[in-house]
């Protein structure tokens, strides 16, 4: 199980690779994608919590990342020729910020987009709300009580 934490610094290498999709006999599938599998890594971090990533161009074409859904700096959001250059082969981008709401997201490219992540680009990105202790007044007994149906 991945655990969240308030601020998380990642690597992320866009990359051809050979995955295991379906069983054997048959043989591995060719595919673009992060860190070597489908999908991508997944990222898990608190509501609040501060995310660097650096990105990896191991492709032979531009990539971005863009963080699907989530409010973050425009010069953050992964769109190439509007928000950010595009990531260039054997060039790296550093995505650095901090995610306001708690939700389950995704990463993938925005350069080339329907043949990258048709490839496998793309992953996981889940923010957890801050824990909260559940208190309740010892005299209340509420934290003894079960419920009578």
């Amino acid at each position: 199980m991945v655990r969240a934490t308030t601020s998380s610094e990642k690597t992320l290498v866009a990359a051809e690779s050979r995955v295991r999709i379906t069983p054997d006999p048959y043989p591995q599938t060719q595919v673009w994608c992060y860190d070597g599998s489908v999908p991508g890594p997944e990222i898990r971090l608190r509501q609040g919590g501060s995310l660097r990533v650096s990105v990896e161009n191991r492709l032979a074409q531009d990539t971005t990342v863009h963080w699907h859904g989530l409010r973050i700096p425009n010069a953050m959001d992964g769109a190439p020729y509007v928000t950010q250059p595009p990531i260039q082969p054997e060039e790296n981008f550093v995505y650095q910020f901090t995610v306001p709401d708690a939700g389950t997201y995704w990463y993938h490219p925005h350069a080339h987009s329907a043949e990258q992540v048709g490839r496998g680009l793309m992953g996981a990105l889940i923010t957890e709300e801050p824990q909260r202790a559940l208190t309740a007044a010892p005299e209340s007994g509420l934290h003894r009580r079960r419920a009578r149906w």
